[in-house]
Parts: C-alpha cells; structure tokens; sequence
C-alpha cells in the first residue's frame, strides 16, 4: 500500500509541474503585444512625417511653379530663342562667381534657360540662373541641389532625416527597419485572437467585428485596417531601406555585385587618358567641385546641334568637359516609354552622330534618358 500511495503522489507532482494548456501562447502574445505597442511608438512620428512629407513632395512642381514663378517662367513665349551663348553671356554677366558647370535647356515655351553655376562656396549645392530664352534677360537666381529647387530640397530632407541631420537619417532608418516588426507583431495577435474568438474565418481576419463594444471596437477596426494595409506597409520599410544610410550601402554593395545599376555614360575621348583622381564618370561637373575654367559659350551650341542631330530632342542638359581628356555631355530625360514597347531598363542605340562626335542613349529607372557625347 506504501508503495501505491508514493506512485499516486509522484504522480501528482508531475501533474502540478506541468504548464496548463495555452500558457505558453499567453506569455509569447504579452511578449509581443508589449513589443508591438512600444515599437509602435517610436514608429509612429516617423511613419506619420513620411507619409505627409512623401504626399507633399509629389506637389513639388505645382508648388514650385507657385512659389518661384518669377524665375521659373517668362512674360511672354513665343518667337526664336537666343543662341545659348548669348544666354549664357547674359547670365555670367550677372553672376561672375565659381565656374560653368552646366546649361538645361526651357522644359516648354513659357519656361526658362537653366544656367549652373559651380560655387565653392555653396558646397555639394549650386547657384542656378533662370534667363529667359526669347530676351536673354536674367530673372533671377537660386541655390539649387541637382536641379532642385531649396523648397523641393527642404521637403527632401525633412523627409529624408526630419531636418535632424545624421541623427534623423538613422532614426528614419531604425524606424523603418522596425516597421516590419511592427506590422508582423500586429499580424501574429490578431490572428491569434481570430483562431481563438472568431472561428478563423477569412471575414474574421479581413473585417472588424462591428458586434465589439467600447476598446474591443478600437481594437478590431485598427487590427483589420492593418491587414489591408500589412502588404504596403511591407513594401515601405523594404523600399525605404534601400535608401537609408548604412542598409542603403549594403543594397549598393548587392547592386554592383549583380551589376544591377543604370549604365554610365563613358565620357573618356577616344585615346585619352584619364588623369590622375578623375571621376569619368557621367557626373562629371556636378557637384561642389569647379573646373578650372568656362567652357567657350559657342561651344554649347555646337554640343547642343551635334545632340539634336543624334536624335536627341526635348529638354537637355548640356556639361561641357571636366578635362582636356572628356567629352562634351547632353543628357535627355524623356518620360515616355519607347515605341518598340520595352519597359524601363537599360538599352543602348546607336545615334547617327556628325563628325567628332558620338551618340548613345540608355534608359535610367522610369524615364529614358538619351545622352549624346560631343567630342568638339
């Protein structure tokens, strides 16, 4: 009997040790309930400032058009344009400072001649005047960030690090990381709570339950407005990332590991070679960076009818060379997508170019861009 008793007791013990049913998904759900809600308060400011600021941003060209009219458009359109020479006379003559970097020809007949100036002391920035391409008046004149306007650059970077600096830039990027945590967190406790209360039907996961009272309520509009919006919420973090600064990088590294970016225009003359710290590459003239001297004026009309003659039409941005061993550069942006039906990708065709000089186009991300390189 002693023996049968210690058996039963034994017994009773283990059954005491052992964890009732669902205690473990109680305590994995407080887990990430506590992760998803506090997460979701670091989120928040940041999601709420890019959502807004990306709204905005797709405004730029109205706003832009409202805010910097003067410079961005002329009085009066109509008759022939001035020879970019005489533009860029004009515009010299009322900004003698830094060096030429490059000339954008009008986007439409009411628009202005974009004449770049490269500033040391503006840095990466640059000073831009506007000349009116029927008068060769200058209208005006702004600090610009590759072409873009300082209210387009001040809503870049607002949504890009908050105005924050690098400690906006990788809260932004943690923020975004977490994103993901924070979608896949609310995911896993509502279809948890649906398995459990609501027959795991797909109506249960994909609507609220309009039966719910008071926090319940809250709780099911907000859990079943996050699995509709789960997918884009997925994408954002994923594609924001990819321009963040240290996750940023990598995706650059994974890039030119599969030679996955955009094809570069090699602006090195036949037989040249490249001195010595030289870039090459297509950018050559942007940024901070001055050549030594302009370029001859004349010579930008001469670049720019060698660029027509290779098929090169619309609004095109003239770089005179960076060196006595590169090219002349006419970059075209063209939104359209090409008649032979092909989406946006890199392609390259071969442009009936006069002599000395040489054209080629390759498509960059959505927009084709045609560049023609001039030799002189």
């Amino acid at each position: 009997m002693s023996s049968a008793i210690g058996h039963d007791t034994r017994g009773q013990d283990r059954t005491t040790r052992e964890e009732p049913p669902g205690r473990s998904w109680r305590g994995a759900r407080a887990l990430v309930l506590r992760l998803h809600f506090y997460a979701g308060v670091f989120v928040a400011p940041f999601l709420l400032v890019a959502a807004l600021t990306g709204l905005i941003y797709t405004f730029t060209p109205q706003l832009d058009q409202l805010v910097y009219g003067e410079q961005l458009r002329v009085e009066q359109s109509g008759g022939q344009a001035r020879p970019l020479a005489e533009q860029i006379t004009a515009a010299r003559s009322a900004h003698p400072e830094g060096t030429l970097a490059s000339v954008t020809t009008p986007a439409g007949p009411r628009h202005t001649t974009r004449v770049v100036l490269s500033v040391p002391e503006l840095g990466e920035r640059q000073r831009t005047v506007f000349v009116d391409p029927y008068t060769a008046r200058v209208r005006g004149e702004l600090t610009t960030w590759y072409g873009s306007t300082p209210l387009t650059t001040w809503l870049d970077d607002l949504h890009r690090n908050l105005h924050l600096g690098e400690t906006g830039r990788l809260y932004s990027e943690v923020a975004a990381s977490w994103l993901g945590v924070v979608v896949a967190g609310g995911l896993v406790l509502w279809l948890g709570r649906c398995r459990g209360q609501r027959a795991g039907s797909a109506r249960g996961v994909l609507l609220p339950d309009r039966g719910a009272k008071g926090v319940r309520r809250t709780r099911s509009f907000h859990a079943a407005t996050g699995v509709w919006l789960a997918l884009g919420l997925f994408f954002l973090s994923a594609t924001g990332l990819t321009w963040s600064h240290y996750a940023g990088e990598r995706f650059g590294q994974l890039l030119d590991a599969v030679k996955g970016r955009a094809p570069e225009l090699d602006t090195l003359l036949p037989g040249a070679e490249p001195p010595d710290g030289a870039e090459g590459g297509e950018h050559a003239g942007h940024g901070g960076t001055p050549k030594a001297a302009d370029a001859d004026p004349a010579a930008f009309d001469s670049a720019l009818a060698a660029a027509r003659a290779a098929g090169l039409g619309g609004t095109v941005e003239v770089t005179p060379p960076a060196d006595a061993s590169s090219a002349w550069v006419v970059a075209q942006n063209d939104n359209a997508q090409g008649l032979d039906g092909q989406g946006p990708g890199p392609r390259r065709l071969a442009h009936p170019a006069p002599a000395g000089s040489r054209g080629r186009s390759a498509g960059r991300g959505g927009a084709w861009a045609g560049r023609c390189r001039y030799s002189g």
